[in-house]
C-alpha cells in the first residue's frame, strides 16, 4: 500500500477540526442531509478538479480490500504520467497541527508519536529539516504519526511527556490523554541520532489491542474523556456548510 501510494500526494484532511477544509470535504462527499460525515475519501486529479473514483466515506467503497486498493492505485497511476521531468523537491515533514490532535490521531491510529520539540522556531525549523528525508525514507514512511512545537508549552498538559525540547517518540494511551516514552534524541542532535531513535522507538512500540468502538467510547465516557472540536461541529452537531 505504501509503495503504491507513492506516485500519489496524500493528504489527511481534518474534517471537524478546520472549517475551511470542512468546506472542501463537504463539497467532495455530503451524506445524510447533506452533512459532512467524520470521514470522506477520493482521488482526484494533479489540479484537484476532477475526481478519478466514486467519493465515500472510504476506500472500501471502491475496493474490496487493501490488495485491492494498491492495485486500483497502480491502474490510475499508470493513467496519468507525470508530466513534468524536472527535479522534485525535498517533500516537507507530514506533521499534524498542534499537540492534542496529534495525541488523539495516533492513539486512534494506533500508531507511535514523534514529537519534535525546539527551543524556538529557528530549532524547531532546524530539527524538522534533519528530520524530513528520515520520515520519507524506507525504513520510516508511513510508520510514525508526527508533530512540531517551537517550544515546550504544552508538553506539561500530558503526563509521561518530557518537558523539554528535543525528539520524542512516544505511545500514546488509548485516549491521547497521557503517553509513554519509548525513544529520545537530545536537543541540537544530529541526523544519526534521531535516526536511530527512531528506529528505537519503532521497535519498543506494541500495538494495542482494538476493542470495539462502543466499548471504546462507553469506557471513555466512565473515564470522563470528552472531545471538543475546533469548529463547534461534529457527528452530533453536523457541519452543512459555513455560514456568511
Amino acid at each position: 500500500m505504501v509503495t503504491a501510494s507513492r506516485n500519489y500526494v496524500c493528504i489527511r484532511p481534518k474534517s471537524f477540526e478546520d472549517e475551511d477544509e470542512s468546506e472542501i470535504l463537504l463539497s467532495i462527499f455530503s451524506g445524510r442531509q447533506g452533512r459532512l460525515e467524520n470521514t470522506v475519501f477520493t482521488l482526484m486529479d494533479s489540479e484537484a478538479k476532477k475526481e478519478l473514483v466514486r467519493s465515500g466515506r472510504s476506500p472500501k467503497w471502491i475496493s474490496k480490500g487493501a490488495d485491492d486498493f494498491a492495485e486500483t492505485l497502480k491502474e490510475i497511476s499508470a493513467e496519468h504520467p507525470q508530466s513534468s521531468k524536472g527535479k522534485s523537491k525535498e517533500r516537507s515533514l507530514p506533521v499534524i497541527k498542534g499537540l492534542k490532535l496529534a495525541m488523539n490521531v495516533a492513539a486512534c491510529d494506533s500508531m507511535p508519536l514523534v514529537v519534535a520539540v525546539g527551543k524556538n522556531e529557528k530549532a524547531m525549523k532546524k530539527m524538522s529539516a534533519l528530520l524530513e528525508p528520515l520520515a520519507w525514507s524506507d525504513d520510516f514512511v508511513g510508520r510514525f504519526r508526527w508533530v512540531s512545537l517551537s517550544d515546550t508549552k504544552e508538553l506539561a498538559e500530558y503526563e509521561g511527556m518530557p518537558k523539554k525540547a528535543g525528539l520524542y517518540v512516544i505511545q500514546p494511551d488509548a485516549y491521547g490523554v497521557s503517553c509513554e516514552l519509548l525513544a529520545e534524541a537530545s536537543d541540537g542532535a544530529k541526523s544519526k541520532q534521531l535516526k536511530a531513535a527512531l528506529a528505537e522507538g519503532l521497535a519498543a512500540f506494541e500495538a494495542p489491542r482494538i476493542k470495539r468502538r462502543g466499548l471504546h467510547v462507553r469506557e471513555g465516557e466512565r473515564k470522563g474523556y470528552s472531545w471538543e472540536h475546533a469548529t463547534g461541529h461534529s457527528e452530533r452537531v453536523p457541519f452543512t456548510g459555513k455560514k456568511d
